[in-house]
């Protein structure tokens, strides 16, 4: 499948990587976001390895740098019934987080499957500090640990925009 070996695993909040953990305490505190670990609804971790480089990941990683061939990254993904976090780890990068209030997205189909070939979905709108409506893709496993994580976050948006 894809440029990536991809493997998606359910798993608590503290299980993450613990640099994973540790990042996402602090994006939290920074953001005054307040309990949030008591709320997870659905967590998982996604642990992904490059195989090779194709066409986007030789353009995106030559100009990066971030993710050299066979080097293995930690994707964290979770849900609160009002947020959406994602945490990218990986030995050279350090830990990224960014985080999205459910109201304010869309979660869509992997939208460069043409393209790209890769299991995951899109998530489109208001996502961190950005002013404008983006787009991010969360590349996960065919675990069902994967497809359990789009359906919870596909429910807790559904209920999220309805309130």
């Amino acid at each position: 499948m894809g440029d990536y070996r991809r493997s998606t695993r359910a798993c608590a909040f503290e299980r993450l990587q613990p640099e994973s953990v540790k990042a996402v305490r602090q994006h939290i505190e920074d953001q005054e976001l307040g309990d949030i670990e008591s709320t997870i609804l659905y967590c998982c971790e996604n642990t992904s390895e490059l195989k090779k480089l194709g066409f986007v990941a030789s353009l995106t990683g030559k100009l990066t740098g971030r993710f050299p061939h066979g080097q293995v990254h930690y994707t964290g993904v979770f849900v609160t019934p009002d947020w959406l976090f994602h945490v990218l780890t990986s030995a050279k990068s350090g830990s990224t987080v960014w985080s999205a209030k459910l109201k304010d997205i869309e979660v869509r189909e992997h939208e460069f499957r043409h393209m790209i070939e890769d299991a995951g979905f899109s998530v489109f709108g208001f996502i961190g500090r950005s002013q404008k409506r983006v787009l991010a893709f969360i590349g996960l496993g065919e675990e069902p640990a994967a497809k359990e994580l789009e359906s919870v976050l596909r429910e807790a948006v559904q209920k999220a925009q309805s309130t």
